[in-house]
């Protein structure tokens, strides 16, 4: 089954795992993350909001730095 999951696009993959995330009891996705985390993410989610497409692939920055090095 995870390697028919793997295969999908990455937009569907992502798509999955958000529903498999959503699935789960509130107690398990809320975590133990610390007020300063929380804030973080709620920054990091206002940021890609307010900019949508200034986001580039793990693959592109993996690459960057492995060339600076």
């Amino acid at each position: 089954m995870l390697a028919l999951a793997l295969q999908l696009p990455l937009d569907e993959r992502t798509q999955l795992a958000e529903k498999i995330w959503n699935s789960l009891p509130e107690e398990m996705r809320s975590g133990d993350l610390t007020d300063e985390q929380k804030a973080e993410l709620d920054r990091r989610i206002a940021d890609m909001e307010a900019n949508p497409g200034d986001e580039r692939p793990w693959e592109e920055v993996r690459a960057e730095l492995f060339r600076s090095k």
